[in-house]
């Protein structure tokens, strides 16, 4: 199968020259005073970033919409809105906000132009190990003017419809039986990474059933907004603005999926930053809450998640708190910053420690460690308190890990890896595979999570995703060998 052709190009030459120069830039502004860098290069080398990423993300996807369901393309965003916004909002928030983030690490405007050089060696490294990667597939993928179709077709209502339901049905059970009562604290052990992943067969279905009625029946607009209605409201009980955000984000796909143009992406965007500006500091709020009465972020039943949603919504419960949380959940700044002094002061991270465990099943291996303790324990050198989980960021993890020998250690396999998954989305979406669309969910999720930890986020990720996506394919090959040779089969008897 083929699945790049010449109309896009993923990344671009000029891309990894920009941003070369901007790491020059840093890295001249080091020298000629210190890792603090000046405000002014500080500030217009975040908004370059920004710049850059934006400008390598969204013609592609004005010229093709597919773009869009690549984790290369999300990759970008999420530099853009964590790295580049995040970074340059930190010299306009107000003094409250600035002591805020000083609570978590003091000095981290000690340490600016280093962080910001650290970012777009590591933004650099990711784009060029996919560039290569491109590169060397273009020469070897056979030429195929169309990609194969599914039976699976868009042109096939009663399909898409079926296909979508079955999703919703499979994965609504899951966030029924077992996401939302281990939120609930009704189950208290750990669930499998690969129940987290079943339960994104929902949001899967819901996106099908959006593009069906869209196009076929928009009378029935009703159900999927719904749907989304449902998830918004499980996600702000669950205190989870990645929920949340991710329910109105699928419903939002569906509607670009008529066709993407500026005024559909600016709409979009524009909801989703709003969203998160809204509802950030209601969860800030919430979880401390929760941690004050259950010492965790689990444990309280529905009736007391309303008790303390409906009490953050008093007049008196620090609506007009001064401090810019909204905008200040968009910067790592503080965070990673933190990370980069820990190694500096002797302490590396080790947060690769749990990789081998991504390999092995926890139903092979009951007491498989929870790969995401290193989110609280990140959190704990900080602030002490280890019942809440933070991250520097895949960066300065990268950092933090191996110092600057890091970042070529751990960025060149995500960009393989995010390469290599934008490949399998095109396949996906072209060809009009339906039944593996979860797995463009999935490389969205981690192409736009680069704020977290590599293991729990990338790499488990990427290999629950291979092995479901290779089994998947094995099936459907059996299935069409034995609906092939069922007739001659059944003669043959």
């Amino acid at each position: 199968m083929r699945v790049a052709d010449g109309r896009i190009a993923p990344v671009r030459v000029w891309e990894l020259v920009a941003l070369a120069s901007l790491l020059g830039v840093y890295l001249v502004t080091m020298a000629l005073y210190d890792e603090a860098g000046t405000p002014a290069v500080n500030l217009f080398g975040a908004i370059a970033l920004g710049v850059i990423m934006l400008l390598g993300a969204v013609p592609p996807a004005m010229r093709e919409a597919t773009v869009i369901w690549t984790p290369l393309f999300w990759f970008r965003i999420a530099t853009a809105a964590y790295f580049s916004f995040g970074n340059a909002i930190v010299h306009f928030v107000n003094d409250e906000s600035r002591r805020m983030m000083e609570a978590f690490f003091q000095d981290y405007e000690s340490l600016m132009g280093k962080l910001n050089a650290v970012i777009t060696l590591g933004a650099l490294l990711t784009l060029a190990s996919a560039w290569v990667l491109d590169a060397a597939w273009r020469r070897g993928a056979p030429q195929v003017d169309e990609p194969p179709r599914s039976r699976l077709e868009v042109g096939e209502p009663s399909r898409l419809l079926t296909v979508g339901m079955g999703f919703l049905a499979v994965g609504g059970t899951v966030k029924f039986l077992f996401t939302l009562p281990a939120t609930l604290g009704v189950i208290s052990f750990t669930l499998p990474g690969a129940l987290g992943a079943l339960a994104l067969l929902a949001d899967a279905g819901v996106y099908l059933l959006a593009v069906w009625a869209w196009r076929f029946q928009p009378r029935l607009l009703w159900l999927p907004v719904c749907l989304t209605g449902l998830n918004v409201a499980l996600g702000l009980l669950a205190f989870s603005k990645t929920e949340v955000i991710a329910s109105i984000m699928v419903l939002a796909l569906g509607w670009l999926s008529k066709g993407l143009t500026w005024r559909r992406m600016l709409v979009t965007a524009g909801v989703i930053t709003i969203t998160f500006a809204l509802i950030v500091p209601f969860v800030a709020a919430s979880r401390t809450e929760m941690v004050r009465r259950y010492q965790s972020l689990q444990g309280a039943g529905l009736s007391e998640r309303l008790e303390i949603a409906s009490f953050y919504l008093q007049p008196t419960s620090g609506l007009d708190n001064p401090q810019q949380t909204g905008l200040i959940r968009f910067s790592y700044v503080n965070g990673s910053a933190l990370a980069l002094a820990l190694q500096d002061n002797g302490s590396a991270g080790g947060t690769l420690a749990t990789l081998p465990a991504v390999f092995v099943p926890r139903a092979l291996w009951p007491d498989k460690p929870d790969m995401t303790v290193i989110g609280r324990e990140f959190n704990y050198l900080a602030t002490g308190n280890e019942e809440s989980a933070s991250s520097p960021g895949c960066f300065a993890e990268a950092y933090w890990d191996y110092g600057w020998l890091g970042l070529p250690l751990l960025m060149i396999p995500l960009g393989l890896i995010l390469q290599a998954w934008s490949l399998v989305s095109l396949w996906i979406i072209r060809g009009e595979q339906w039944l593996f669309f979860p797995f463009c969910l999935l490389g969205m999720k981690v192409g736009s999570s680069i704020d977290g930890f590599m293991v729990p986020t990338v790499f488990g990720t990427a290999v629950l995703a291979l092995v479901a996506f290779v089994a998947l394919r094995l099936a459907l090959r059996l299935n069409s060998q034995i609906v092939a040779a069922g007739p001659s089969g059944y003669r043959a008897r």
